[in-house]
Parts: C-alpha cells; structure tokens; sequence
C-alpha cells in the first residue's frame, strides 16, 4: 500500500476523468474535484474524499494485475484510522456490488457496524465499533 501525494492524485484523476468512458461508475457528478487521499494498493486506486466529518472511500481497478486480498488489509487500515468510512456505489455496478457484498460478510464478523442503503446510488456505511 503506498499513500499518494497530492500531485500523484492529481496525475492518476485526471487520468481517469479523461478516461472517463473506461471509467463510467467511479464519478457521481460532472464536477472534478480531486480526493483527499490517495493510495495504490496492486493495481487498485483507493481515493478518500473528506465531508464534513463524512469520509467516502473510492475503489478503482487501475489494471488487470489486481488482487483483492490486498484490498481487505488497506481498507482494514483506513476504517481504523478514521472509525466511519462510507463508500458509494451504482446499482447497476454488479462487480462494485458484489465486493461490497463480500466486504459486508467479512467485516461483519469482526465487529464491524454495517448499513446498506439508498436506490439507484447505494451507500455502505463502515462502523468500527
């Protein structure tokens, strides 16, 4: 897992926004704001995005080299850190939805608070309790 610095997120997001088509479930709005923290996690981009006290987690999968094991330990890292993390995702994200899915029953078991809600956009809630 390596932390980005604020020009690296730059670089890897406005890479995406103009791959954007490539991309289609990572932006919810037209408006390109850039994150407040980034990590590269073996072929995965984690972003977090800081509002008011609300912490968003965003996953995107950079290339095919990717393995999700390595996921569960990141994402284990930043729930610690900031104890409530949400993470968004479209409906119609099967893959997105699925992992989040997985995420749920493994967390679940480890004392982590869950909530599933929203249609059309559904928000996670990650609770360390």
């Amino acid at each position: 897992m390596k932390e980005l610095t604020r020009n690296e997120i730059q670089i890897i997001e406005d890479y995406l926004w103009i791959m954007k088509d490539n991309y289609p479930y990572y932006f919810l709005s037209e408006n390109k704001v850039y994150s407040d923290k980034g990590y590269l996690v073996n072929g995965y981009y984690i972003n977090l995005q800081m509002e008011r006290d609300i912490v968003f987690l965003g996953i995107v999968k950079l290339n095919e080299n990717g393995y999700l094991y390595q996921l569960v330990d990141c994402f284990r890292k930043i729930l610690k850190e900031h104890k409530t993390i949400y993470i968004w995702a479209y409906e119609d994200n099967k893959k997105m939805i699925e992992l989040l899915d997985k995420a749920h029953k493994f967390f679940s078991k480890r004392g982590v608070e869950i909530s599933k809600f929203g249609e059309g956009v559904i928000f996670y809630r990650f609770k360390e309790v």
